[in-house]
């Protein structure tokens, strides 16, 4: 039998994030992480993308773009 994350064993964030619904189903939340790292992301559920913005503890800015798909775990 295969164990399975469950909420109380997934990583959790550490910092307050904020979490804003732009349009329907298209929504940006934002953190800080405690290296002071800051972290964006775009997600639009309906379209099924993902952007994600964000600046390392040395400075380095970094943009990404992925798919989003539902899941569904049986």
């Amino acid at each position: 039998m295969k164990s399975r994350p469950t909420p109380s064993r997934a990583r959790r964030p550490r910092c307050a994030t904020s979490a804003e619904e732009i349009d329907p189903g298209l929504y940006a939340l934002s953190w800080q992480e405690a290296d002071k790292g800051t972290v964006v992301h775009v997600d639009d559920f309906a379209a099924g993308h993902s952007r994600s913005y964000y600046t390392t503890a040395g400075h380095d800015f970094v943009r990404m773009a992925g798919a989003l798909r539902e899941v569904t775990v049986p």
